[in-house]
Formats: C-alpha cells, sequence, structure tokens
C-alpha cells in the first residue's frame, strides 16, 4: 500500500474509532467518495478490531499440547471429549484457534497418544477453510526435521476432518517467555532452555537463547528449501519440549513462494485472494503487513522479533492497539537488545537487527546465511 493511501486508511480508521458502531458503515461510504479499495481496507481494520480487541497475544490456556495459533476468544463449539473418531479416543482439549482445535487423543491401535487436530464445526462449510485445513495437513506431512513437530496421518470420519500429530509435553516460547510455568508441573526445570527473571521480564541467557535459535533456523532452512514460507512464525508457534526440543508448530498459514511446474494441487490451489494480509500482527513483516508478495525473509523478519522478545523479556512492539503496532513494524526500526538488556553481546544485537531489518534487502538472504552468523556467536560464548 502507497503511503499516502496508507495515511488515508489510518486516519479513516482513527475517525472511525470516535464514532459507535452502528454509524461506521454510514461514515465510510460518505466518506470514502466512491474508493472501494480504501472502504473495504478500513472496514476489514475495524472488523478485525472488534473481533480481536486487542492485538497483543492472549495467552493459551494449556500447558502440554501442539498448538495452533494464540487460544482466541472462545466460539460455541461441540466438545469431542470421551468420543471415539476412526481410531482415536478423544481425552481433553488442549487448543484452540481460529480455525481447528487440537485434542490429546489415544491412537487405539496400540501406537500411545497423539495430538488430533479437528477442523472447526463452524467453518466446515466454508470451502477455503477446508482447503487451507487440508494444504496445512499437506505441509506438515511433508516437512521432516527434528525441530518441525512431527505429522502423522490425515482423515475424516463421523463428519468431522482431522489430522493427527505428535504430542509434546512442555510449553510454548510464548509461555517460558510472558508466563510463570505453573506451580509444581516443574516445566522445562531439567533442561538449558529455562527462561530466568530479567529487568523487564522473563529472558534467556545468551548461550540458551542462540541454541534456541539455531533449531529454529535450521527447520526453516528445511522449509525454505521446499519453497514454503511459514508465515507465522511467533513465540506461540514455538514449543519447548521438556526434555530439551524445540519445535515449530502450525503450518496453517503457510505459502508456497514459487511452486514447481509440476507441483500437486495443494500447493498451488487459489486459498488466498491477493492483497489479503495472513498472520499475526505483532510479528508481521513489514511487507506482510502490506498485503505485498512474501518470500523467506518474512519468517527471518518474524524471527528476529522473537528473538528480541527472548533476550529482554518484553515484546518488541509492545502497543496493545492495531494501528499503533503498524504504524511502528512500518516505521520504526527494532531497539537494538544490547540497550535494553545491558551485557547481551553486541553481536548478538546485530544479528537481530539484521533479521528484523524494515528494508527486505538489507535482511539475511536466507535461514542458512543467518543460521552461520548464529553459530559463530555460540561458538564464541563457549
Amino acid at each position: 500500500m502507497k503511503a499516502d493511501r496508507w495515511e488515508r486508511v489510518k486516519e479513516l480508521f482513527e475517525q472511525a474509532m470516535e464514532r459507535p458502531s452502528r454509524q461506521r458503515a454510514r461514515f465510510l461510504q460518505r466518506e470514502c467518495g466512491g474508493d472501494e479499495e480504501v472502504r473495504r481496507e478500513v472496514a476489514s481494520l475495524l472488523a478485525e478490531y472488534d473481533s480481536a480487541g486487542s492485538f497483543m497475544d492472549k495467552p493459551p490456556a494449556y500447558s502440554l499440547a501442539a498448538t495452533v495459533a494464540d487460544t482466541t476468544a472462545e466460539t460455541a463449539e461441540v466438545s469431542l471429549c470421551d468420543q471415539v473418531i476412526s481410531h482415536y479416543r478423544i481425552h481433553e482439549q488442549i487448543g484452540s484457534g481460529g480455525m481447528g482445535s487440537v485434542y490429546r487423543a489415544e491412537d487405539l491401535r496400540g501406537r500411545g497418544e497423539v495430538a488430533l487436530k479437528f477442523l472447526k464445526i463452524r467453518a466446515e462449510a466454508e470451502e477455503s477453510a477446508i482447503a487451507r485445513f487440508q494444504r496445512e495437513a499437506a505441509i506438515a506431512a511433508s516437512l521432516v526435521h527434528p525441530s518441525i513437530c512431527k505429522f502423522h496421518e490425515i482423515g475424516e470420519d463421523a463428519g468431522f476432518s482431522f489430522f493427527s500429530m505428535e504430542l509434546l509435553r512442555g510449553q510454548t516460547l510464548h509461555d517460558s517467555i510472558f508466563r510463570q510455568p505453573a506451580e509444581g508441573t516443574a516445566i522445562l526445570d531439567n533442561t538449558p532452555f529455562k527462561a530466568k527473571k530479567t529487568e523487564h521480564g522473563r529472558g534467556f541467557d545468551a548461550a540458551a537463547l542462540l541454541q534456541i535459535s539455531l533449531r529454529i533456523l535450521e527447520a526453516l532452512e528445511v522449509a525454505h528449501s521446499k519453497n514454503i514460507v511459514h508465515r507465522d512464525i511467533k513465540p506461540a508457534n514455538i514449543y519447548l519440549t521438556r526434555d530439551g526440543q524445540v519445535k515449530i508448530l502450525d503450518f496453517g498459514l503457510a505459502k508456497f513462494v514459487r511452486p514447481a511446474r509440476s507441483a500437486e494441487p495443494w500447493k498451488t490451489a487459489g486459498i488466498t485472494k491477493a492483497g489479503i494480509k495472513l498472520g499475526t500482527l505483532t510479528y508481521m513483516s513489514p511487507e506482510q503487513i502490506r498485503g505485498e508478495p512474501v518470500d523467506a525473509r518474512t519468517d527471518l523478519y518474524s524471527l528476529g522479533l522473537v528473538m528480541f522478545e527472548m533476550a529482554t523479556g518484553r515484546r518488541a512492539f509492545p502497543s496493545p492497539f492495531m494501528m499503533q503496532v503498524w504504524d511502528a513494524v512500518s516505521n520504526r526500526a527494532l531497539t537494538p537488545i544490547h540497550e535494553v538488556r545491558p551485557g547481551l553481546p553486541r553481536r548478538l544485537s546485530a544479528i537481530v537487527s539484521k533479521a528484523a531489518a524494515q528494508d527486505r534487502e538489507q535482511r539475511y538472504r536466507g535461514a542458512r546465511e543467518m543460521r552461520h552468523s548464529v553459530e559463530l556467536l555460540a561458538k564464541s560464548l563457549q
């Protein structure tokens, strides 16, 4: 979106917010003067704001899970607990997001416990939701790496669409930084990846931060080598297990950026319309926010923000209001880490600042290049 158009959208959004919700549609119709693109953009922002209330992550309501996105406002949904679907006995719900719900289940074929992700019942009539759900499963099945949540199978039974994946025990990186572990659970007590109290909150020492980042970069390198961009890298989609593993979760928004000529239909299906912005605003790259085409560097930008939060214990862009976050991402460089938390290596600040550069041409060219910089710093600290 051009700067002048963005300023117009921002101005109309702020003016609309000052009016009662019932008056906003008429206000936009009058003020947009026939510019349907601007009207739709502002209306979309208003709807997103009303549905979320705040664009800060809300804490997930589970302690052991393969997760979807951050837990969102509860919607009316039929519980599947204690039911048998296909060859799985469902025990408890452990996560919920915009498109799917995740349950802990037992594989009745004697293969242990798994996490089952179901397409939400309210979305089953939407062809785009079904297509995206199936594409997520196909993408997850195509990615095999120790730092990517392991996919088992996709299935349908009794009118439900689902796929199964490994059940993880531990907590998300989001919980590690922004929430205290539940008392008595001993989550991560015996691993090198335990956040400690800092001046601003809970953060990691440089060695642990670099090791977590390396695992994420290795996984992203695999995904990017298959032309897959995750598009939703954030602390809630990174899982730290009790045995010291790091896992990337939730490929529900993943996108093939350069599909091969012989690509399977699920790689090239037109699920996302041009200009539609998908992701979590507080971790989206500037080009992602503007609705421009993205490449692997958008994941590196998001990882830069995650590394900032791992180091400092505070949000990279802390405003609870969408427009302020949007302004910050679009117009403000990330504060150097060592200025927030003195004592951390300046080379770490340089890595994070390069990954999260507003101009993607100034970022690392790919996960491999960034991984090399992180490895060199990690070795120098040993």
